[in-house]
């Protein structure tokens, strides 16, 4: 049987935190690009031209993030090691299912 192997809980604090500090500083960067795009945009004509792609990325990151809480709330991150071990079971029994088969069409 194949040995799983559970990470320390140090470790789940550790990637905790590093993913507060990540998603903190990129949204102080996306708030300090948001405000002066919204600048250009009031300022002046020549930045109108600009909103067509804010707008389709931000849809289309609408719909991404749709997903992710889709999936999330499915349960679908809950064991992410699972389907590793369920591959190995499975391919350790086709491999005793052929190594059978053959020994079978010997005999």
């Amino acid at each position: 049987m194949i040995e799983r192997r559970f990470t320390p809980m140090w470790v789940h604090w550790f990637v905790g935190v590093l993913l507060v500090l990540i998603v903190a500083v990129s949204g102080v960067g996306f708030a300090f690009k948001l405000r002066e795009f919204i600048e250009v945009f009031s300022g002046s004509a020549e930045g109108a031209f600009a909103i067509t792609p804010v707008v389709n990325y931000g849809l289309a990151t609408t719909g991404f993030l749709c997903l992710l809480l889709w999936g999330m709330f499915n349960g679908m991150f809950r064991d992410i090691e699972e389907p590793k071990y369920t591959m190995l079971v499975r391919e350790a029994e086709l491999d005793r299912l052929e190594s059978n088969q053959r020994s079978d069409g010997e005999g």
